[in-house]
C-alpha cells in the first residue's frame, strides 16, 4: 500500500513544488528543474514496477454518503499502461534536457509534466468512478498549459486557436462524462468500479442504460478523441512542445479508452451493446477519415495526428465487438499505438527543433543530406505505424 502511494506522492509533491517555485528563468534553474524532475520521474518508475508486481491495494473512505471511497489497485487491463506512462514519463523529461522548452518558466514546464504524469497514474488506478473523474481532469489543466505558453512561438494565432479548442473539447467531454458518471453512480448506490461490473446495470431498463451509456461513450469519445469528434487534436499537436504530443498521444488518449472498457463496456453491457453498431461505425470513419487526410497532409505533426484518429479509429472498432478477443486487441493496440506514437513524435520534434520546420519538403532534404540516421529511425517508425 505505501508503495502504491508514494508512486502517486511524488509526481504530486515534485510537480505542485515546482510550480510554486517557478519564477527563476535563469539557466541554473533550467537545470536543476530537469534534474530534480528527472529523479523524481525515476523514482515514480520504479515504484510503479514495484506496484505492478506486488498488486497491492488502496482503500479508503471519503464521501460516505455518496459511496465514494479513494480505491486504487492494478490489474491485468491497466499494469501495461502504468508501466507505459512511468516510461514515458522519464523519456520526456530525457528528451527536454536536449531540447528545453521555450516561451514559459521552466520549472513551471516540468512541474506540468510530473502533474500529467500523477493524473494519467491515477485515473488507471482508481477502482471508483468518482475518483477515476477526478484524476482524469488533473491531466487537462496541466496539459493547456503546456499547449498554451509552451507551444510554438512562431504562429501565435494557431497557438491560440489550438488551446482554445482543446479547452472547448474537453470540458465539453469532461460534463457529459460527470453526468453519466453521477447518473451510474446513483442509479447502482455504489462508485465502486468492480461492484459495477458485477452488477451490469442492474436496476436500469434498457432505455436508460442506452442513454447513460451514450452521454460516457460521447464525453470519453472526445478525449480519445473519435470521428467526429477529433478536429482539437490536429492543431493540439501541431502546436505542442514535443513532451506534450508525447504524452498527449501515447498516454491521454488511451486514457478515453480505458474508460470505456471501464464505465461503459463492464457497467452497462445492455446499453454499450445497443449503441455497439452506432460505435463501431464512427471508428470505421474514423479509419477512412484519419487515412484519407494523412495521404494529403505536408506537416509531419499533424500526420501523425491524423493516423492517431485512424488507429484509435481500430482501437473503437476492437472495443465495439464486446467480446473477449476484441476487448484484448483494442488493448493491444492502445500500447502499441502508444509506443509507436512517442517514438514519432520524438523523432519529428527533434527534426524541428533543428530545421525549425516539421514540413515534409523540408525533412526530406534534412534526412536525405545532413541526417541520414533520424530519416533511418523515422523510416522504422513510419513502419511501425502502418503495423
Amino acid at each position: 500500500m505505501v508503495i502504491l502511494l508514494a508512486a502517486l506522492a511524488i509526481p504530486a509533491l515534485t510537480g505542485t513544488a515546482l510550480i510554486l517555485t517557478g519564477r527563476d528563468s535563469v539557466r541554473a534553474s533550467e537545470a536543476n528543474a530537469n534534474l530534480v524532475s528527472l529523479v523524481a520521474s525515476i523514482a515514480t518508475a520504479a515504484l510503479v514496477v514495484a506496484t505492478v508486481v506486488t498488486r497491492p491495494k488502496v482503500d479508503y473512505q471519503w464521501l460516505p454518503s455518496l459511496g465514494v471511497r479513494w480505491q486504487f489497485s492494478v490489474d491485468g487491463i491497466s499494469a501495461p499502461l502504468l508501466i507505459l506512462t512511468a516510461a514515458l514519463g522519464i523519456a520526456v523529461v530525457v528528451h527536454a534536457r536536449s531540447y528545453p522548452p521555450h516561451g514559459g518558466s521552466p520549472t513551471t514546464f516540468y512541474g506540468c509534466l510530473q502533474l500529467v504524469e500523477l493524473g494519467a497514474l491515477a485515473t488507471f488506478l482508481s477502482r471508483d468512478a468518482v475518483v477515476f473523474f477526478l484524476s482524469f481532469e488533473i491531466v487537462l489543466i496541466p496539459m493547456w498549459v503546456l499547449i498554451s505558453r509552451f507551444g510554438d512561438s512562431h504562429d501565435l494565432p494557431a497557438r491560440a486557436d489550438a488551446s482554445g479548442r482543446f479547452v472547448l473539447y474537453t470540458v465539453l467531454g469532461s460534463t457529459l462524462m460527470l453526468v453519466g458518471i453521477l447518473a451510474l453512480v446513483h442509479s447502482a448506490g455504489t462508485a465502486n468500479l468492480d461492484e459495477l461490473a458485477k452488477l451490469r446495470g442492474a436496476g436500469l431498463d434498457r432505455s436508460a442504460q442506452m442513454v447513460i451509456a451514450a452521454l460516457l461513450l460521447v464525453g470519453l469519445g472526445i478525449k480519445i478523441p473519435m470521428w467526429p469528434f477529433h478536429t482539437w487534436l490536429p492543431p493540439a499537436h501541431t502546436i505542442a512542445p514535443t513532451a506534450g504530443s508525447v504524452l498527449l498521444a501515447a498516454i491521454l488518449l488511451k486514457m478515453g479508452t480505458y474508460g470505456i472498457v471501464r464505465l461503459v463496456i463492464a457497467p452497462l453491457p445492455i446499453g454499450f451493446g445497443a449503441l455497439a453498431p452506432v460505435f463501431a461505425a464512427a471508428g470505421v470513419v474514423g479509419i477512412l477519415w484519419g487515412g484519407l487526410a494523412c495521404l494529403v497532409e505536408n506537416d509531419l505533426k499533424r500526420l501523425i495526428a491524423y493516423s492517431s484518429v485512424a488507429h484509435m479509429g481500430f482501437v473503437v472498432l476492437g472495443l465495439s465487438s464486446g467480446t473477449t478477443v476484441g476487448l484484448q486487441a483494442a488493448l493491444f493496440a492502445n500500447i502499441a499505438h502508444g509506443v509507436v506514437s512517442a517514438l514519432l513524435f520524438f523523432l519529428v520534434g527533434g527534426l524541428k527543433e533543428r530545421w525549425g520546420s516539421a514540413d515534409l519538403a523540408t525533412a526530406r532534404a534534412a534526412l536525405r543530406e545532413v541526417s541520414p540516421r533520424l530519416g533511418l529511425a523515422l523510416v522504422v517508425g513510419f513502419a511501425a505505424s502502418l503495423g
